[in-house]
């Protein structure tokens, strides 16, 4: 899933949650906007890498192309009206600027330690967490989620443009991720089949096929 233009992606992810704005049945929070990387930052980071890591080192061009726009994003909501009694049918995600993956405060300075450790991408609550994992030599980096109950990492079967796409579809809603992981035994399949029937009910000017289980 490649998204060719994401200034047009994130002003349609911001004008689907003013609609949920507008919309009584929801409670919205949405972060402070965040400004965009200009081409001359993200080349002097670049470049800070390069030192670090060697030449030849460049930042993911999907990563570069999206923090040019916005410098990743933060929302929120809850459905007022209960689809079902059993639970809240919510939505989070906390989306990593290219300076909090690549150059975290703590390496100011330092060693970069990107090939050795996780890099927080997504930060949707306290259930879950999703992280970049990048490999010496290899261009993409792998998409990994931390199941907070069990303590578990697993591989999730997505690209960063794949994983950004499904966030707009479903406005990141719970437990969404779960469709892509790889060790199945960590899907929550009761609730990935209440998320089918609330996309149908909340967002069903949305292709959900892409959740297929």
């Amino acid at each position: 899933m490649e998204i060719r233009d994401f200034a047009r992606y994130y002003h349609e992810l911001k004008m689907a949650l003013a609609e949920m704005q507008d919309d009584t049945n929801y409670k919205v929070k949405q972060g402070i906007a965040r400004a965009a990387a200009s081409p001359e930052d993200i080349l002097e980071l670049e470049m800070e890498l390069i030192e670090k890591l060697g030449d030849g080192f460049e930042i993911y061009k999907p990563i570069k192309a999206f923090n040019k726009i916005v410098l990743g994003f933060e929302f929120g909501w809850s459905y007022s009206e209960q689809t079902h009694k059993d639970r809240v049918v919510a939505g989070k995600a906390n989306i990593a600027s290219v300076y909090s993956i690549y150059d975290p405060d703590e390496e100011y300075n330092k060693p970069s330690r990107l090939f050795e450790e996780y890099r927080l991408l997504d930060n949707p609550g306290s259930q879950a967490k999703v992280y970049l994992k990048f490999t010496t030599g290899i261009d993409e980096p792998q998409l990994i989620y931390f199941d907070a109950e069990t303590q578990e990492y697993t591989p999730l079967q997505l690209t960063f443009e794949a994983y950004l796409h499904c966030l707009k579809i479903c406005r990141a809603m719970y437990p969404w991720q779960h469709f892509f992981l790889e060790n199945k035994s960590l899907c929550d399949k009761k609730r990935m089949i209440q998320f089918l029937d609330d996309m149908e009910l909340l967002f069903p000017r949305e292709d959900a096929t892409v959740f297929n289980p």
